[in-house]
């Protein structure tokens, strides 16, 4: 579980490209794996590159927020069923 910067409080000077890194970090190094993320910041979550598997709409304090599952897997999807 993590609760990455929303770009509210913490500013980045590239949203994007850091949850793209958090989504090619859970990816690659951890198949088999569950995590869970917290953020207010949607347009941040599209960029994980990921499929959640849960989507929860919570409340982090006074900012409305998504807490959402990731499973990793290695290859695609569509393999790992297989």
């Amino acid at each position: 579980v993590f609760n990455p910067p929303y770009d509210e409080r913490l500013t980045l000077d590239d949203v994007a490209a850091f949850y793209g890194n958090i989504g090619n970090t859970l990816k690659r190094g951890y198949p088999g794996s569950q995590a869970w993320l917290i953020t207010s910041n949607e347009e941040a979550l599209k960029s994980v590159g990921l499929r959640p598997s849960k989507k929860i709409k919570v409340f982090n304090g006074k900012l409305p927020a998504k807490f959402v599952q990731y499973s990793m897997y290695q290859g695609s999807k569509k393999a790992s069923k297989q």
